[in-house]
């Protein structure tokens, strides 16, 4: 299933991913996908991107956040 596909499944919207928002869920979103992505070999910058994000937005995604219920199991 493709990321894009599983945050539609939640309820979210492409703007809402790469908006500006804090939501919590929103966030918890943001962290899955771009774990995901990470795992896949993308790269830091490459995944900024594709949340507009700053790349170290990322690296803090991915090394501060621990992993939330809220996407457990997708």
């Amino acid at each position: 299933m493709r990321i894009w596909e599983i945050a539609k499944k939640k309820g979210f919207r492409v703007s809402d991913i790469t908006g500006t928002n804090r939501k919590s869920e929103l966030v918890a979103m943001r962290v899955f996908i771009a774990r995901t992505l990470y795992k896949q070999g993308f790269s830091h910058q490459e995944i900024a991107d594709r949340l507009k994000r700053d790349r170290t937005t990322i690296i803090y995604y991915l090394y501060h956040y621990k992993e939330t219920e809220f996407y457990k199991g997708l």
